[in-house]
């Protein structure tokens, strides 16, 4: 078993407007990385995005800091989920 680690992770979650972001990791295995994921939540809680938001990163406290530094960056949302960054 690799050190690197699989599968995904959670990470933060933040209400703006009627709308609701997380973000999530997942783990690229072939090429030993992580990548960054929106999940934008409409107001019913449907699941109205999922947006690939970093590139690759190798750990995961980098990941965090990315992923913190690109919901600080979310203005608001369209209504269909299209976020709007500063």
């Amino acid at each position: 078993m690799s050190s690197f680690g699989s599968g995904s992770g959670y990470q933060l979650e933040r209400r703006i407007g009627d709308f609701e972001v997380a973000t999530s990791y997942l783990v690229d295995t072939p090429n030993k990385c992580m990548r960054g994921v929106l999940m934008v939540y409409g107001p019913t809680g449907a699941l109205l995005r999922t947006i690939p938001a970093t590139g690759p990163s190798l750990s995961k406290a980098d990941m965090e800091e990315r992923m913190r530094r690109l919901l600080d960056s979310i203005t608001h949302f369209e209504p269909d989920g299209t976020p709007r960054y500063r």
